[in-house]
């Protein structure tokens, strides 16, 4: 903890066997595929397949998945846009629960699915193709504990949209908004369960106005700072459905380290 209270974090990739990552690295190395270790060392870590072009996890989604494991209990739990599966794997990995990741994109479920059993994870997390905006006679509503998403940052009208079709759906909201996740998770969580988000710091009021819209009540506010001193530029967010919690609880910073995850 530094003086303000805030704390600091430095994230950091890690081995996990060296045997059979150098085996998968290899196999990696002869498709258009990286092979990248994250989570912690020997077996508390993962290796995550990713494309070398296309959408890449940065570290957005690892604040994600640990603001998430307060929420997620015994679970079951859904990523709404898994991606390459990364938040859901850690997720499951170290919470010890069952979960359901949804990604709309061919490639990235594919991807998500062999990260699945890269990491012996495939009977915990349940790859699902499909938009999760359109989720009714895929899933049964109210059976989830908690929802996470890391949802695009930036609307159609802001900013060059990726002529990468992976990147510009990860980036742009070009396949659905943060007010599609919220109201996507009100659908399919438990009374009490939790929708958790990482989202712009600069967007906070689309993001509570999302919750108010679908009915979730907003309960945990973290903002993620790059360096000491230097404004937010990312919140987690948690917002409940149907809880009879009425205070917003916002927790200490976290401060990204110099030189820690890049």
């Amino acid at each position: 903890m530094n003086d303000s209270g805030a704390e600091r974090v430095s994230l950091n990739s890690a081995g996990r066997n060296a045997g059979e990552a150098e085996d998968a690295g290899e196999a990696a190395d002869a498709e258009d595929v990286t092979l990248d270790a994250v989570g912690g060392d020997g077996e508390d870590g993962l290796q995550i397949f990713q494309h070398r072009r296309g959408y890449r996890f940065s570290v957005d989604a690892l604040l994600l998945a640990d603001f998430a494991r307060a929420s997620v209990g015994r679970g079951p739990f859904i990523d709404l846009g898994t991606g390459c599966g990364v938040v859901s794997l850690l997720i499951s990995k170290a919470a010890g629960v069952k979960g359901v990741a949804v990604e709309i994109q061919s490639p990235l479920a594919a991807l998500a699915r062999r990260n699945a059993a890269q990491n012996g994870l495939s009977e915990a997390v349940e790859v699902v193709e499909a938009d999760f905006r359109q989720l009714r006679g895929h899933l049964m509503p109210g059976s989830f504990q908690c929802a996470v998403s890391n949802p695009p940052f930036f609307p159609m009208s802001e900013g060059r949209v990726n002529p990468d079709s992976e990147r510009a759906t990860a980036r742009h909201e070009v396949a659905g908004n943060v007010g599609d996740v919220a109201c996507a998770a009100r659908w399919l969580l438990k009374d009490g369960g939790a929708l958790c988000v990482v989202f712009p710091a600069v967007r906070l009021t689309d993001l509570l106005d999302a919750f108010q819209r679908c009915k979730l009540r907003p309960h945990r506010l973290r903002f993620v700072h790059p360096k000491p001193g230097e404004p937010a530029n990312l919140v987690l967010a948690e917002g409940l459905k149907n809880s009879p919690r009425t205070r917003l609880e916002v927790q200490p910073p976290v401060v990204l380290e110099v030189g820690g995850w890049k």
